[in-house]
């Protein structure tokens, strides 16, 4: 009895564990809605609407920090939708690049990119994931090859 205690008090923590590491996205709002059914769309290019790179001090910037944590913490969905549109063999591995802000069109735009580890054709991928403003859910995703310059 006291081993069943004990396990369900380790696996209770570490569920707590991951919801902090996801600072309490609701399902909603998380990238893993890109791989349930009625997924949002995932299209090959890039983000269509104006963009403007947040600064540093920009308060959504905030609120951007807990979708990133999600994303880092479901970095296989990237991944996903990447390999799932454009034939890539090579291994993906996603760093977060920026936030942008489409005013107009009330989305943010979180830019994450691949390094290609031979770069004679592609300097590597990227994943742009569109989130509605203020609601902060998934709503669109764009990947790319990114050519060289």
């Amino acid at each position: 009895m006291r081993c069943a205690v004990i396990l369900l008090s380790s696996l209770l923590f570490v569920g707590c564990q991951h919801c902090l590491k996801c600072h309490g996205i609701s399902a909603s709002q998380s990238v893993a809605r890109f791989a349930a059914a009625g997924a949002p769309p995932v299209d090959s290019g890039r983000y269509p609407g104006p963009l403007q790179i947040l600064p540093s001090d920009h308060p959504l910037l905030a609120g951007s920090a807990q979708l990133r944590a999600d994303v880092e913490a479901h970095e296989r969905i990237l991944r996903q939708l990447l390999r799932d549109r454009i034939s890539v063999r090579s291994p993906l591995e996603f760093r977060f690049m920026y936030a942008g802000r489409d005013s107009l069109n009330h989305k943010l735009v979180l830019r994450y990119f691949s390094r290609a580890a031979d770069q004679r054709e592609f300097a590597g991928w990227q994943v742009q994931l569109v989130y509605s403003l203020p609601s902060m859910r998934p709503e669109h995703a764009y990947v790319q090859a990114v050519p060289l310059e």
